[in-house]
């Protein structure tokens, strides 16, 4: 089982990035960018996917829809050695996207956006789940936690004090939203029935209802900034994950 230990520390994305089986890669990206980035970048994009950045309300999140699916279509790109418009995807009945056919078995990713930042996950084998939150002191968490969390994590919550608990309460969301999304099910899973360990090591993490075993799955936590907390899920014997960011 890999440990937080084994990650290795960011730095500058490769041109030509390659996956063996047991290796994830994590790249990292801003979400702020001059407007004509965001306008070059938006010619990436299908028809729908324009016509969904539309839909948002407000023009800073519609940006960043943007940046974020252009993003995902480079990388990928690289990975197939395809132009980003030609990479096409197809979604499980979840919402959860895939890789159209016939790349459809060669990469499993996922994405999470929080305020200015985006994080990718891109695995060769396995599904996984990225999940990347920015802390904020203004949350509910005991409130929260007693929806959303398992009798004994919301007991751990209680343990913490001031600031201190709304760390540990992001650790824990991040946690069991990156497992919910490497299981594919999105809202559907119950958070509350996904349980967290963060005192173990290696973090164990299973869902109460499925029965899925611990050692399914690699749990582990991502340096991404004083303000952010982030987690990656990914399934079967990961060895290796690597921290790429992008610089334009």
């Amino acid at each position: 089982m890999l440990t937080d230990q084994a990650v290795s520390m960011w730095r500058f994305a490769p041109e030509c990035p390659s996956l063996t089986d047991g290796e994830v890669h994590i790249w990292g990206a801003s979400l702020d960018l001059p407007e004509a980035h965001i306008q070059a970048l938006e010619r990436l994009l299908t028809d729908e996917e324009r016509e969904q950045a539309a839909r948002f309300r407000f023009r800073q999140l519609s940006d960043r829809f943007i940046i974020a699916r252009a993003r995902l279509r480079i990388i990928l790109g690289r990975y197939l050695d395809l132009a980003p418009c030609r990479v096409r995807f197809v979604y499980n009945t979840y919402g959860k996207p895939a890789l159209e056919a016939p790349h459809k078995h060669r990469l499993r990713f996922n994405l999470s956006r929080s305020q200015g930042l985006v994080l990718f996950a891109i695995a060769a084998a396995g599904e996984v789940g990225i999940d990347v939150e920015r802390v904020r002191k203004d949350v509910p968490v005991e409130e929260i936690a007693e929806r959303f969390f398992s009798p004994a994590e919301s007991a751990a919550l209680r343990a913490f004090d001031g600031l201190e608990k709304h760390d540990v309460f992001f650790n824990y969301w991040v946690c069991k939203e990156a497992y919910v999304k490497a299981l594919g099910k999105g809202l559907s899973f119950p958070l509350n029935e996904v349980e967290i360990e963060l005192a173990r090591k290696p973090v164990r993490i299973g869902g109460k209802s499925n029965g899925q075993a611990s050692s399914q799955w690699l749990l582990c936590q991502l340096n991404a900034g004083a303000d952010y907390k982030a987690a990656l899920v990914a399934e079967g014997d990961c060895q290796s994950v690597e921290c790429f960011w992008w610089q334009d």
